[in-house]
């Protein structure tokens, strides 16, 4: 009950934020699995918050140091056609135009060297002009490779209308 709290208070406080603001910070940690690697946790997240701002500007040099060779990007409902491979993605990124984001919760699963990272995130972007803003559902497979932890694979899911409100504060 408390996590829900403080994931409502959260989020009203940076509804908040003025226009300007770019990047809300860290994503916020909700659960760590097993609790014992919550500093593991912290890095991935970390980590996150370092891909998310290189995609800000468009620094594909980063975010090929943060995402591994065999990276893809999928986009349900449509599978087969939704699979970005790493080149694709790169070269989509640098057109991406992600002006805000922020993470209202993030539950992190280590497994050894692989972190799975759910989050519910919010963004405000404009793609090649078309608005692709509002809420999603991240899946982020991470793998820990020579004591850094670099992205397998992103599953992206468009949790509703772009504009609209955060589950987490639905009536």
């Amino acid at each position: 009950m408390q996590c829900r709290y403080l994931v409502s208070l959260i989020a009203a406080i940076t509804s908040f934020a003025p226009a300007g603001v770019r990047a809300q910070g860290a994503p916020v940690l909700i659960r760590v699995v097993p609790a014992a690697d919550t500093a593991t946790a912290g890095d991935v997240l970390r980590r996150t918050r370092a891909w998310h701002d290189a995609i800000m500007r468009a620094d594909t040099a980063a975010l090929r140091r943060i995402l591994l060779p065999e990276f893809s990007l999928t986009v349900p409902p449509d599978l087969e056609r939704g699979h970005v491979p790493l080149e694709q993605y790169l070269r989509s990124t640098v057109q991406y135009q992600l002006h805000a984001d922020r993470w209202e919760a993030s539950d992190v699963r280590v497994l050894g060297n692989v972190a799975v990272v759910t989050s519910r995130f919010w963004q405000r972007a404009t793609p090649r002009g078309v608005d692709r803003s509002g809420y999603f559902v991240l899946t982020d497979v991470w793998r820990r490779e020579s004591g850094e932890w670099r992205v397998a694979a992103r599953w992206s899911t468009w949790l509703d209308m772009p504009g609209g409100i955060s589950p987490s504060v639905r009536k």
